[in-house]
């Protein structure tokens, strides 16, 4: 299965038809990363399968759009996953810190209040911080007031095993925006290893999920 990843990127069947141009351009950038007629993998990309590594599945939920990454480096609680032509998606502790490539210039979140709710599963207020860069590489920092509240256990199919989590809800809002995300919390390992997180305006949310290397 792991091979056809070297290769290509699932790209979805349909789409119904998007009411802006705005909405038309997102979901062509991000599309772009997973069209199976796109060019060969760099062999930066392909060089990752001498080992075995974990693998991140992705949807974007507005564009009809999925996929799968590779883990290129972790580094601590960051990890850092690379698409065929070198899109990435950064997690920390399985939170989503940044992207790259997809259509949604998040350059990096600060985000160590939720972060430290969500992964011990407490209720309670916190900050975020994300900043963004526009059309002309200029970077603009939007804060956002969280609220965090445990949902409760849940059972995840991980591959062929069981792993229980703790569901956890988060509802951020700032002036112009909010958004809902909800982590599916290994308390074993420390992250989340399931989710749906706001990405931004452009693409909207994400549903990510860790699991293992396929040979």
């Amino acid at each position: 299965m792991m091979r056809f990843l070297g290769v290509a990127f699932v790209f979805a069947t349909s789409l119904a038809a998007c009411s802006t141009d705005k909405e038309q351009s997102s979901f062509g950038l991000a599309s772009s990363y997973f069209s199976q007629q796109q060019f060969a993998p760099s062999p930066r990309f392909n060089s990752l399968f001498a080992e075995q590594r974990s693998v991140l599945d992705i949807e974007f939920i507005d564009l009809g759009v999925t996929g799968k990454l590779i883990l290129e480096q972790q580094d601590g609680a960051f990890a850092r996953y690379l698409s065929a032509d070198l899109g990435g998606v950064v997690l920390q502790r399985g939170i989503l810190h940044s992207v790259y490539g997809f259509g949604e210039p998040l350059a990096g979140a600060e985000l160590s209040q939720s972060l430290s709710l969500i992964i011990a599963g407490r209720s309670g207020v916190a900050n975020r911080f994300h900043t963004y860069v526009d059309g002309e590489d200029r970077a603009q920092t939007r804060t956002y007031l969280c609220e965090i509240a445990p949902v409760g256990p849940r059972d995840v199919m991980l591959e062929a095993e069981t792993v229980q989590t703790t569901l956890m809800s988060e509802r951020c809002s700032s002036l112009e925006h909010s958004f809902d995300n909800l982590y599916w919390v290994d308390t074993l390992r420390g992250e989340a290893i399931q989710s749906r997180q706001w990405v931004g305006e452009n693409v909207g949310s994400m549903v990510i999920r860790v699991t293992r290397q396929d040979f």
